[in-house]
Parts: structure tokens; sequence; C-alpha cells
């Protein structure tokens, strides 16, 4: 039985072997034309077969195929595709077929990347800070999500200089309603009192906000009527999909909850009626 074993693995061998020394291979470098530089991924093909490869980081390839004459194709995407006529290849034998491409200015004019800071972390507010002409100071949504706070009126509480006042409006420096100015992504909003010149914190849950940036010194960019100064809050930009979001919060009283001696009314079947 094993000698059938050994029979079989050799006569594989030996056939893998004559089969690769009866193909042939085409190899070459292909780069742009008028540059020294190559060109990394083109694709390789041989028409008429089911064979092909792509260059390597150098911009070198080896197709292998069997012995004939083909025609070779390289594409890529941005360059002209060029195909090369009357390729012989010999067995056991490289042909060398070095190609130069052309960029193509119908299809690709221009390549443009758009791209945009990130405003809701820790080391972005800080740079913000750091390059502003005026006092600032600021809260990111990385650290508001890490304070567990639920609104705005909960969060704004850590920034140096703030207080709030009822639970819901905002001073700085410690001045009254009138030397305070909150702004909505830095344009004027009108508050649910028309007697108080800040906008009611808590109406705002903290998942919408980018960042929470209070500016304590006047600029020429920013409204007159304060003194003490204002309250930038920067929403989110509109999602580009949609999004579901789950949130779950909890609270809990050393008064109230697992106490025993908490006084109560025991109640009645009759409550429902109103006595």
């Amino acid at each position: 039985m094993w000698k059938k074993f050994w029979f079989l693995v050799c006569g594989n061998v030996c056939l893998s072997l004559v089969l690769f020394a009866q193909q042939g291979r085409v190899v070459g470098t292909v780069s742009e034309s008028g540059a020294t530089e190559t060109i990394i991924g083109v694709n390789v093909m041989a028409e008429g077969e089911n064979a092909g490869t792509n260059t390597d980081f150098e911009g070198d390839y080896v197709l292998g195929l069997n012995p004939g004459t083909y025609t070779i194709t390289y594409s890529f995407l941005g360059f002209q595709t060029k195909a090369i006529e009357g390729v012989v290849v010999k067995s056991g034998e490289a042909t060398q077929v070095d190609v130069t491409m052309e960029a193509s200015q119908d299809i690709l004019a221009a390549v443009v990347v758009t791209a945009s800071a990130r405003e809701n972390t820790e080391s972005a507010v800080l740079n913000m800070q750091r390059n502003s002409g005026v006092v600032m100071d600021g809260l990111s949504a990385q650290s508001i999500r890490r304070a567990g706070a639920s609104t705005i009126a909960s969060a704004v509480r850590s920034v140096p200089g703030v207080s709030v006042q009822g639970g819901k409006y905002v001073y700085v420096r410690g001045l009254g309603d009138r030397y305070s100015k909150s702004i909505l992504n830095g344009m004027d909003i009108p508050g649910l009192d028309p007697d108080k010149n800040t906008v009611q914190m808590d109406i705002f849950p903290t998942n919408i906000l980018e960042n929470l940036i209070v500016i304590k010194s006047a600029s020429a960019d920013l409204p007159a009527d304060f003194t003490g100064g204002v309250v930038n809050i920067v929403t989110k930009d509109i999602p580009s999909e949609k999004r579901i979001g789950v949130s779950l919060s909890a609270g809990f009283n050393p008064e109230m909850h697992l106490n025993n001696n908490y006084v109560s009314d025991p109640g009645s079947n009759t409550d429902f009626l109103g006595f």
C-alpha cells in the first residue's frame, strides 16, 4: 500500500514539473510615460486566456502562459488601456515586455479629497482654546459622555466660572441673567421665558451635542448684549444615514429607596375614584 502511495505522489510531482517546464513567462515593468515612477497594481491580462496578474510594489509583473502568440493588455484607473500584440511565448523561456502607460485626461481630470476636523474630543477643544483670540473654556462630547450628564444644564456645571440657577439658567462669572448670553451654533435663539436673556439649558439633551463653548471676553463676531459671557451650544452635523440610539438612566434616593421607615400612604381600592 505504501508503494502505491509513493508512486502516486511521485507521479503527481513529476507531472507538475513537466507542465511547469512546458509553460513560458511574460515578464516586465510598467511605468508612467514621461516619468521615472513605476505603476503599482496594473492589471495584466492575456486576451482569450483565463490568465492575468498585477504589478507589484516595484511595478514588475510575471505572467505564466502556455507557448504561443498572445495579445497582452495593460489597464489601470486613470491611465489609457494599452495592448501589446504579437507577444511570443516559448516553452521554459521568459519574454521581456516593458510597458509605459499614459495618463487619461478624459477619464480623470482631478482628485479632490475633503475632510473635516473632529471637534467632539477633548484635544479638539484644547486646540480651540490655544488658538482662540478670546478667553474661553469648553466641554467636548467626549468629556460629557464620560461624566454621564443627560442634559447641558447638568454638564455645564463643570466649566470654570459657570453656575446654573434653577437647574436650567446658566450664569457666567456669577453675574445675573442680563449679563449672560446663550447662542446655538453661533446664532441667537429665543428662550421660553421672555423675561430671561439666556436659554433654558435643560431642554437640550447631550446626545445631540458636539461641544459646548463658553466665551468670557468680547469679540467682533459675537453679540454685543452680554458682559459676563456667551455660551455657544454646538450641535452635531446632520447624519448621512439613518441611526437608531437607545439610552438608559436610573436614579436613587437614599431617603426613600430601600428604606423601610419611609412614611407613605397605604392607599385603598377606591383611590382611582378620587377619594
